[in-house]
């Protein structure tokens, strides 16, 4: 299928440009620059949002905005200020007498972007449900995937069944501390290895010295690093509060890995019972999962086509093919 389409592509990290490939094979160029004419431009996340609505507004082009999640806690508190374009920039106005921090204004932008955009895409019905409450636009379940042939098992591999590999950001609502509790308790007490970077690793660093727990951080996030993690780790675990995609349990999954989640809908939405789950501010059943993933046997990739990056393709290119009317 050859689409013709040029979209200018607004990418915040490499996960969000790791579908272009895909694309390319459709027929799909993505241009990461101003130097040629694009048909559309998508935004893939909040922190492009705001460039690729001057792209869209100087060309005239239709935007797509891509939510990847909403979480309370990271919008900012307050009330959402009025905006006022105002030929190329966005301009916030707090309401009298309502305060609201920084945050609120960079996303009350975002909402008034959502409001404008030919469309709003959103990685599953958890981020749909948090987006049009927030924002009260009508969302499109557009799943994005994962690139299942770099993710495979190694069956050379040595599985390490006491180490436990956790990818994702250090932040609050990434509940490592009461990973770093399950750890120092289990006997033998559990090694853990953290892939990424954030603001709360000064604290989970004292928490785990604190408790006697062999802790080891790592700020890259490199896909390389992520593969060979996920080959030889006894378990993988996602213990997030809230997650709008779910790709690391994904990545970890489609390796072969022993795979534990929180509860949450999107984990259950995407990862169906393929993973051992437990339930948030429970301990006892975090290490009860724990337990269970580590005395699994190693198995076979075991990830759903539909979020592979080849039909998460098709479902932008069909999404691609609305838009422009195509």
């Amino acid at each position: 299928m050859t689409t013709g389409l040029s979209i200018r592509w607004f990418a915040p990290n490499a996960h969000s440009r790791s579908i272009i490939p895909a694309l390319t094979a459709r027929g799909v160029r993505a241009i990461e620059s101003d130097t040629e004419a694009a048909d559309l431009a998508i935004a893939m996340g909040d922190a492009v949002a705001e460039d690729a609505w001057r792209w869209s507004t100087f060309t005239s082009r239709p935007l797509i905005l891509y939510l990847w999640d909403l979480p309370p806690w990271s919008i900012g508190k307050g009330h959402f200020n009025r905006v006022l374009a105002l030929g190329s920039r966005l301009v916030t106005v707090p309401r009298i007498g309502r305060r609201s921090d920084g945050r609120r204004a960079h996303f009350s932008r975002v909402r008034w972007i959502a409001r404008h955009a030919a469309e709003v895409w959103v990685p599953g019905r958890q981020s749909a449900a948090v987006v049009e409450r927030l924002f009260h636009v009508e969302c499109r379940e557009v799943g994005y995937g994962i690139d299942a042939t770099w993710f495979t098992p190694d069956p050379r591999a040595q599985r390490d069944v006491g180490s436990v590999v956790c990818v994702a950001p250090l932040l609050p609502h990434g509940n490592l501390s009461a990973l770093i509790r399950t750890a120092a308790r289990s006997a033998p007490k559990l090694e853990l290895r953290l892939i990424g970077d954030g603001p709360e690793r000064p604290g989970l660093e004292l928490l785990a010295a604190d408790l006697g727990v062999v802790c080891r951080f790592e700020p890259t996030a490199d896909p390389d690093v992520r593969r060979r993690a996920f080959r030889t780790a006894g378990a993988v675990i996602c213990p997030s509060r809230h997650e709008g995609f779910g790709g690391a349990a994904l990545e970890a999954l489609a390796c072969g890995a022993s795979v534990v989640v929180s509860d949450t809908p999107s984990h259950r939405e995407i990862l169906g019972g393929a993973a051992h789950y437990f339930g948030l501010d429970d301990d006892v059943a975090l290490a009860t999962a724990l337990r269970a993933a580590l005395a699994s046997p190693s198995r076979g990739p075991s990830v759903p086509e539909r979020y592979t990056l080849e039909r998460a393709a098709e479902r932008f290119t069909a999404g691609f093919l609305r838009v422009t009317g195509a």
